[in-house]
């Protein structure tokens, strides 16, 4: 299991690689009460596509994924190393 991941409200990932799960915890908010999501950990096939997309002003080179029969197109701004949604 790895080190908890955690963000400004509070959200936890674990992500288990022997198991290949993930959970994300979740603190109470208002009337709602805590809660945790366990999840399958899921292998993607990334591809690289030729196409590209002006993202703030840079190129970025889009990308397709297929995400529980969901098509998904990200662009990668290489200059930044993160993904955008497209």
């Amino acid at each position: 299991m790895t080190s908890p991941t955690h963000d400004e409200t509070g959200y936890i990932t674990y992500r288990n690689f022997e198991t290949k799960e993930v959970s994300f915890n979740y603190q109470k908010v208002g009337p709602l009460p805590a809660y945790k999501v366990i999840d399958d950990w899921i292998e993607m096939e990334w591809n690289i596509l030729e196409d590209t997309k002006i993202i703030a002003g840079k190129l970025a080179k889009r990308l397709h994924t297929t995400f529980r029969g969901t098509d998904l197109l990200f662009g990668l701004l290489t200059i930044y190393h993160f993904l955008t949604g497209l």
